[in-house]
């Protein structure tokens, strides 16, 4: 067991941190090869034989509150480099080793915006497509429901790059992903809403 799994933990859950519970327990069941869970950010009460990293949201941009946290861990040398960055709504249906978890992706991010409805999440999109493509990078979609590894050196190098003191911030997967040439595995993106109950492909 060699890979690390980081989540970032804000104050935004709607469900009291549920959906952190199933994530963890998706672990368990179905991923195998992993070392240490670092939970950075918040910290629930419920957790046990988790790392805790304490680390204030300073931003009103949450993707710009997860750079920073990933570009935190990155700095830490106990912490595995690739590790295998999830959030708390990612949930594992199906066996993975966590040392060869694949990059999925869906498609373009110019497809995404076509599709997006909250105007917020929409700016951080386009953002991120336009920047990638002023530097002639390609604009895949990787900010899919889906853990990615982070390689730590490839991390803080690809961000470096970037402007993070506007107020609007970029997808930090499709950003990072793109930048150094990952190449993705297609899959599709679910997300189940749970105030309309129902499941939304993207």
């Amino acid at each position: 067991m060699t890979t690390d799994i980081l989540i970032p933990l804000g104050g935004g859950s709607y469900w009291l941190d549920n959906e952190l519970r199933y994530s963890l327990r998706s672990v368990e069941k179905h991923l195998k090869n992993y070392r240490n869970i670092y939970i950075i950010g918040k910290m629930p009460d419920f957790l046990q034989n988790v790392i805790h990293i304490p680390m204030e949201d300073e931003h009103q941009c949450k993707e710009t509150n997860i750079y920073r946290k990933v570009l935190r861990a990155c700095q830490i040398p106990e912490i595995s480099d690739p590790f295998l960055f999830m959030n708390d709504d990612h949930f594992f249906n199906a066996d993975y080793d966590a040392d060869t978890f694949p990059n999925y992706t869906k498609g373009l991010l110019w497809q995404l915006v076509k599709k997006l409805k909250t105007q917020g999440y929409k700016t951080f999109v386009e953002r991120t497509m336009n920047v990638l493509q002023t530097k002639g990078y390609t604009s895949y979609h990787f900010d899919i429901h889906m853990p990615i590894l982070y390689d730590k050196k490839k991390f803080i190098a690809a961000m470096a790059q970037y402007d993070w003191t506007n107020k609007y911030g970029y997808v930090v997967k499709s950003l990072y992903a793109n930048t150094i040439g990952l190449q993705g595995e297609k899959a599709k993106d679910c997300k189940i809403n749970l105030k309309n109950s129902t499941v939304e492909y993207f």
